[in-house]
């Protein structure tokens, strides 16, 4: 086809060109083969846009072909999905119908099934029911009668009560009278054996190891009996280190002083407070410090005579003893207060060394020098007592040992002097 359009064109061409050819016979060969050329190169341009306009042409018609391949597959896609919406809905009302005949079936079957469950599960309950109210009944039945029986049972707790109780005070009153009893034994066996030697354990009284703390505790307390008896059941407790005795001995040391709270304390008080004293501090308790400490206080404030100073003295070295045992230092600016009053004797030197020893643990030199300077200035003293407080203060104090010494053995050589 192009090809014949191409002819066309050409034939076309020679038929406008040939009148033009024979009315210029006279023109050269050269320009007619120019022309030509020219007329092949426009053939050539021609067919080039014919074939421009063909390819135009063929990709609409292409592209109409497309769109219409496209709207015919829409079209089949609409007309599939139009029959599988009918087949869809015939195949559900199908199923539905189907489900709703099964369904009253089962309904169906179910309803005569729980028909038959509730009247037997009505039957059941009815039944268990009323062996329950049976059951309940009985129960009822049988709480009241525990109700009776718990009543008949209170009533003879409370009879047993009533009669524990009589019988408890019985026992009381047989305790009592056992207490008594074992208080009087223990009482004559202190005063038989009054005068042994609670030291020796070869010569002990068998009577006296027999005699219990709690009986001996008890002779402490009892202010009816004799101090001598007293004293002497504190002894045999002191000897066995019973711990509960420093209670009722520092009560007894007080009561000592309430006696004689207006005037001055007897020959007969200080004996036994003396021999308390003297025990307490074998019993090395902060009970026995505190208490001791807080008696020590009332002595010091009481007007002083002469047996004051004595109780002061021996309450002293107790208090020191117990004081260096538990470590206490408290105690150490009250005994500096008592130092004036101290007695000064072969007597109380064990004592007083206590003191002394006190002192120079707790780097109390003053209180040293006090009981220097007010007891054994002029030989009052015993050489032992005074040689240890010199030595407390020889490496501290050695210049007043020093004069300390000088002036004893001046005192010393003015009788020779003399004579």
């Amino acid at each position: 086809m192009k090809a014949f359009i191409a002819s066309l064109l050409f034939l076309a061409l020679l038929g406008i060109r040939a009148p033009a050819s024979f009315a210029q016979q006279d023109q050269s060969y050269q320009k007619l083969a120019q022309e030509m050329e020219a007329l092949k190169e426009q053939i050539l341009t021609l067919q080039s846009q014919l074939q421009t306009v063909e390819n135009t042409e063929k990709m609409k018609l292409s592209a109409e072909l497309a769109d219409a391949n496209a709207k015919l597959t829409d079209a089949n896609a609409k007309l599939m999905n139009a029959k599988f919406g009918k087949f869809e809905r015939e195949l559900r009302d199908s199923n539905d119908g189907w489900l709703m005949k099964w369904n009253g079936f089962f309904i169906g079957v179910l309803a005569v099934i729980g028909v038959a469950l509730w009247f037997s599960v009505k039957s059941l309950i009815a039944n268990r029911v009323e062996n329950e109210l049976k059951g309940f009944q009985k129960a009822v039945a049988e709480v009241d009668v525990l109700k009776n029986q718990t009543k008949e049972s209170i009533s003879q707790v409370y009879i047993l009560k009533n009669e524990l109780k009589e019988s408890i005070g019985q026992v009381n009153i047989l305790e009592n009278k056992i207490r008594v009893l074992d208080k009087a034994h223990a009482v004559d066996v202190l005063q038989n054996f009054m005068d042994w030697d609670l030291n020796d354990e070869d010569s002990y009284p068998k009577q006296m190891k027999e005699l219990s703390a709690e009986t001996l505790l008890n002779v402490l307390d009892d202010v009816t009996i004799s101090g001598y008896v007293r004293i002497r059941a504190l002894e045999v407790l002191t000897r066995s280190q019973e711990p509960r005795l420093v209670s009722p001995a520092l009560a007894y040391l007080n009561s000592i002083v309430d006696s004689h709270q207006d005037n001055g304390l007897t020959l007969g008080t200080v004996s036994p407070l003396r021999n308390i004293v003297d025990m307490l501090k074998y019993m090395p308790t902060q009970e026995a410090y505190e208490g001791l400490t807080k008696f020590f206080s009332r002595l010091l404030s009481r007007e002083h005579s002469g047996l004051e100073d004595l109780a002061i003295t021996v309450t002293a070295g107790s208090l020191a003893l117990i004081s260096r045992e538990l470590k206490e230092i408290d105690s150490v600016s009250l005994l500096r207060k008592a130092v004036p009053h101290l007695r000064v004797s072969p007597e109380y030197d064990e004592g007083l060394k206590d003191i002394v020893e006190l002192f120079g643990s707790s780097n109390e030199r003053e209180g040293i020098k006090e009981i220097l300077n007010n007891h054994f200035k002029d030989d009052m003293g015993t050489p032992d007592v005074e040689d240890r407080c010199l030595k407390l203060l020889e490496n501290h104090e050695p210049e007043f040992v020093k004069d300390w010494r000088q002036q004893k053995a001046n005192t010393n050589t003015e009788p020779e002097e003399t004579s």
